[in-house]
């Protein structure tokens, strides 16, 4: 299940969009969503054969990343930036 709420991990705040260590995201069941970076948003998924990619709409800022999952079983991590190690892991 996709929907439930994130923390990030950031071990390098570049490239992390404003995202500090610690700041929670909340994606519900009604594609609303709530960041404590961005505020109050939408969010659509788009599944292709690469995997599953998530596109939030705050306002005029519009983020996109794409969702990891260890072995396909893991809980699910949102991709802040895969290089530097941040991400949103799934707590609840």
């Amino acid at each position: 299940m996709i929907t439930g709420t994130y923390i990030a991990k950031v071990e390098n705040s570049f490239g992390s969009n404003g995202i500090n260590d610690g700041d929670k995201l909340i994606l519900n069941k009604d594609f609303s969503c709530e960041s404590d970076t961005w505020g109050k948003g939408r969010y659509r998924l788009v599944y292709n054969y690469q995997g599953t990619r998530i596109k939030m709409s705050f306002g005029n800022w519009t983020y996109n990343s794409y969702f990891s999952r260890a072995y396909l079983i893991g809980k699910p991590k949102i991709i802040i930036f895969w290089d530097l190690g941040s991400e949103f892991k799934k707590i609840k």
